[in-house]
């Protein structure tokens, strides 16, 4: 084998890895869609109603921006942090709230913060 054909080979081997690296990806996208939708089915309208909740709280008080309890903050946090459980719907909770007019600031490990 010489050099030509060794990259010729190797091209080849990595065109083939990325193929398949991108079938693999959009089979556990669809997955994951397809368990976020059943997943907003059952417990989205439950947390849409508490984040209202919080959204109501704060304005009343003069907020413009939520102010949650947490598990770190008991007494309330800015962050409205989402259950490891219901991690899947996170993304479909901010775009929820961004549709209904709200700024919505996502944070890392299912965080989002909701001002008006």
């Amino acid at each position: 084998m010489n050099a030509t054909e060794a990259r010729e080979k190797a091209k080849r081997a990595i065109a083939k890895l990325q193929r398949d690296h991108e079938m693999e990806y959009r089979a556990t996208l669809v997955k994951k869609t397809k368990q976020a939708e059943a997943l907003w089915k059952k417990r989205g309208s439950a947390l849409v109603s508490q984040v209202e909740g919080y959204i109501k709280t704060a304005a009343a008080k003069g907020h413009h921006g939520t102010y949650a309890p947490s598990d770190l903050n008991p007494n309330g946090d800015e962050v409205i942090w989402v259950k490891d459980a219901d991690l899947p719907i996170h993304e479909m909770l901010m775009n929820h709230f961004r549709n209904e007019g709200y700024a919505v600031e996502e944070y890392q490990s299912g965080g989002m913060k909701i001002t008006w």
